[in-house]
């Protein structure tokens, strides 16, 4: 969390807590503001950008528990609740059958990863995740001698099958965004447009509502000396996801255009205010001259090019 640098290993001996209080606290603050609906899914980042104590960069609360609380409320929190406590009394119930080492074994890994939820982020990612919704399904479902239960029609089992797999194309579509998207940006990072530009126009051919592919694009078109392009492409990226970085990105974009970009500059650091990339921004383009904004936003592209705090990272 403190820093992407170095062997991540090492924060298994660490003794602190390795930065997670300051986000438990703007979790906690969030769900203060907003404590029946919350800021909304997948907002914790918003969130942390403008009441982050320091400059670091991270979207999740590394809670599960805090994380759901601020950004769904009270409601959300219970029924996440619910679910976990439902397939853990499944288990527990379970552990007192004939296969009570098979279903205890699975209690206590169940619990464990309920436990580690609730202090790291890596709850999100399938490989440490799925196994527990699998073998919920097993705690919830019939028991031994207790019948089949319900058996859906013909017709009801094609209907959720085929439901079932409308739910995959999320998931292939970001998969291939994403892949598309890791290469543009290596090569933005690397100096290579000829290379970052039709890798983030493939990333947007399959899914275009992503902020990311659209700045390197806008990066790419200020390389290429072609501001108007890049106020357009910026100009995207921040309807799709108006953050700091967005809105910074596209003061950059209009300073190199000529365009006034001190709105947008002073909305990026009121969004981030202690983000130095932001604050920088908002100095260099106070100035009412065209000329200077110009000059001052290859200055700032290079800053955000050789800064590891904007959305588009090389990976």
């Amino acid at each position: 969390l403190v820093s992407n640098r170095g062997d991540l290993r090492r924060r298994l001996t660490d003794a602190s807590n390795n930065g997670r209080t300051d986000l438990w606290r703007v979790a906690v603050h969030g769900f203060d503001q907003e404590p029946l609906r919350g800021q909304g899914a997948g907002t914790f980042q918003i969130t942390w950008d403008r009441r982050k104590p320091r400059a670091i960069y991270t979207v999740n609360a590394h809670s599960l528990y805090l994380e759901t609380m601020d950004e769904l409320g009270i409601v959300g929190l219970l029924l996440l609740l619910a679910a976990i406590v439902a397939a853990l009394v499944g288990l527990a119930l379970r552990a007192r059958g004939s296969l009570r080492s098979l279903y205890g074994a699975l209690f206590a890994t169940a619990l464990v990863w309920a436990l580690h939820a609730g202090v790291d982020w890596d709850w999100q990612m399938p490989v440490t995740t799925l196994f527990v919704f699998a073998i919920a399904g097993l705690a919830l479902g019939p028991r031994e001698g207790a019948g089949p239960g319900w058996v859906p029609a013909h017709g009801t089992r094609l209907m959720l099958g085929l439901m079932l797999l409308i739910t995959l194309i999320s998931p292939v579509l970001m998969i291939g965004s994403q892949t598309r998207l890791s290469s543009a940006e290596n090569a933005l990072y690397a100096s290579n447009c000829a290379k970052a530009g039709p890798d983030a126009l493939s990333s947007i051919g399959w899914l275009d509502v992503r902020p990311e592919p659209y700045e390197v694009l806008g990066f790419c078109d200020l390389e290429r000396r072609l501001p108007r392009m890049a106020v357009s492409a910026m100009g995207k990226a921040v309807h799709y996801d108006p953050t700091w970085e967005t809105y910074y990105a596209l003061a950059l974009a209009q300073a190199a255009a000529g365009i006034n970009p001190r709105a947008s500059a002073d909305r990026a650091l009121a969004m981030s205010p202690h983000e130095p990339l932001a604050i920088r921004a908002a100095r260099l383009l106070q100035t009412s001259s065209s000329t200077a904004w110009v000059s001052r936003a290859a200055i700032l592209r290079a800053a955000a090019l050789s800064s590891n705090d904007l959305s588009i990272r090389p990976s």
